[in-house]
This record gives structure tokens, sequence and C-alpha cells, in this order.
């Protein structure tokens, strides 16, 4: 797994003054990170272009003094906040994936409250967490809907029980194909190594915060986030893939997410529809007039649940994409 970056000790750039870092494997680091979807909390109100916001009952989320707060309340006894990221991170088997979230657990834990951050997929059913349940803290991951929680023997470098404060921390989960590292403020918590089956079914995820009660609470259990994204430790060393399309019809090029680099018109006819989608429908990319005359569009998008192209009217086109 790669780790998070820690300073040389003697090597240092004179005129800068940054340092020379190194994974916790004490490999250098030399290749960079990339942001791949979510953001701080600035304003007064929530950025939906980065953000969506899924509230139940009495809950409430409110941005202010730099930090998202997501509270439900006593008499909530359904009360839901959650907070899930516009863009999806997209896994490349070439680098693994950093959720990077810093956050608070703003209050103790709480009797029928479930307080959430981590890398998932939109319905929880894949993915990797930090979690205050009740008043138990813990990691874990789910697998097609089904979750695995630690809450102890904790195998990193911090102890083998961790004991949660209302501070602020930076939590971590890297992951890739293998597995997940768990990190707070820098220290290794826990490492979880797929054996037999991998640990996660789909590995292209969201940044997740979500307040949840199962029942009657006590007081206003509140999760604050200054920040919360995904990142990409590595460049995308992903070999397109080219698709020509010479007749009309729908085209269901891949399931799942990715990257649509350009689209090519080949021809001065007919039409080009793409979709976010595995059906010819749904949430719209580009429509193309191909009477325009050919030429490359290039798109260089990400697309969440599949990509799909629509032709009619004799258009020939070339779809590059990941």
């Amino acid at each position: 797994m790669t780790q998070p970056y820690f300073p040389v000790m003697g090597l240092k750039d004179a005129q800068s003054g940054k340092e020379v870092q190194a994974t916790y494997n004490r490999e250098l680091r030399i290749a960079p990170t990339t942001k791949l979807c979510g953001k701080v909390f600035t304003g007064a109100a929530l950025d939906t272009g980065f953000w969506t916001s899924t509230v139940v009952g009495s809950a409430t989320n409110t941005i202010s003094n730099g930090h998202a707060q997501l509270k439900t309340t006593s008499g909530g006894t359904t009360d839901s906040i959650k907070l899930n990221t516009v863009g999806i991170a997209i896994f490349s088997e070439s680098a693994n994936n950093v959720l990077t979230s810093i956050s608070r657990f703003a209050t103790a834990g709480t009797a029928n409250n479930l307080r959430r951050l981590g890398a998932l997929t939109l319905d929880n059913n894949n993915g990797y967490f930090f979690e205050l349940n009740g008043t138990t803290f813990g990691i874990g991951h789910f697998n097609s809907g089904s979750k695995t929680t630690i809450t102890t023997d904790f195998n990193g470098n911090i102890s083998n029980t961790y004991s949660l404060d209302t501070n602020y921390h930076t939590f971590e989960i890297v992951y890739g194909a293998r597995g997940a590292d768990f990190y707070i403020d820098n220290q290794l918590l826990h490492s979880l190594l797929a054996t037999t089956t991998p640990l996660v079914a789909d590995l292209s995820l969201y940044g997740v915060l979500q307040n949840t009660n199962t029942g009657a609470v006590t007081g206003t259990p509140e999760l604050d986030s200054a920040s919360t994204f995904i990142s990409r430790t590595g460049e995308l060393y992903a070999q397109p893939k080219a698709y020509y399309i010479g007749s009309n019809g729908t085209y269901v090029l891949k399931t799942g997410a990715g990257l649509l680099y350009r689209v090519v018109l080949l021809d001065n006819a007919g039409t080009v529809t793409v979709y976010d989608n595995t059906a010819g429908s749904g949430t719209l990319l580009g429509s193309i007039d191909g009477t325009a005359g050919s030429g490359t569009l290039e798109f260089s998008a990400t697309y969440n649940v599949g990509l799909t192209v629509v032709t009619g009217g004799g258009a020939k086109a070339t779809i590059v994409y990941e």
C-alpha cells in the first residue's frame, strides 16, 4: 500500500525550505498527487457544485466558520444528514486513492446515533470508513452491502485501542485493490488486507459524511468537517480505448466510472449523443451535431455510472475513453 508522506532527514531544498518526502515504507515520493473529488467547506452555504446533501427529519447541515456542521436532534428518532461529493474518485489499478477528512466527532458518542466518514458508494454498499456507532469508535468496510467493523486489536503503531476525543484530526484511508490502511494524524491505526475475497466490490467511490439517528438520542449529536476529499497518489497510467461507430445505434461502451477523453467526428452527418449511464438515457455528457463538420472534440470528463453513445443520421465517430 502507498503510505502518507514523511520528511527525509537531512534532505531539504535550501531556497524553498521544502523537504524531500518518503512513504512509510522509506520509498521516495516522486509521483504527483491529484485531487479527484471533494473540497473545503467555505462561505455560508453548501457548494452544490461539489457536494450533495440528503436530509431526513429535523437534521441540519450548517456551513459556518470554515466547516460543515452535521447535526441531528434529540427528538428526531429518524433524523439523518448525509453529504457526499458530487464527483466520483475513479480508481485506476496503476495507483492508490486516498480519502482525507479533516474532521471531528464534535460531541461524545451517543446511544442510537451513528456518525461516519469515509470513501463509499452512494448506497453505502461498498467502501471504507471511520465511524462512531453509539459510543464505540471503529473502522471498517462494506462489500456488496455486507459490513465488517473493527473496534479493537488495531494492528498499527498507535495502540490496539483508540480513545476518540472531540478535537479535529486528520483521518486518512489509503485504499487499493488489495486492501486499505487507516491513519489518524499521519499515524497508522490499522491495515486491512484481502485474503480469499476482495474487501470491497467497487473501488470507484465518493467522499461521504453522515450523521444518523436510529432511535431516541440524548442531546444533539454532531459531526464537523473542515475539508473532505479523495486524491490519487500517482499519475493515471491508463491506455485509452478507442471505439469506432459506423452505423446508427446505441452503444454501451463501459459499465462503471471512467474518463471520456474525446469524440472524433469522421463525417459531416448525423448526431452523436453521449450519456453517463448504461443505457441511452439519463445524465447527458454531450449532444453533438455531426453536420457542423468533422473534427476532434476534447472532453476529459469523468462519468460515474457508465458510458453510452447513441448515434443517428448516419454519423460516424471514434470514441476515446478509459
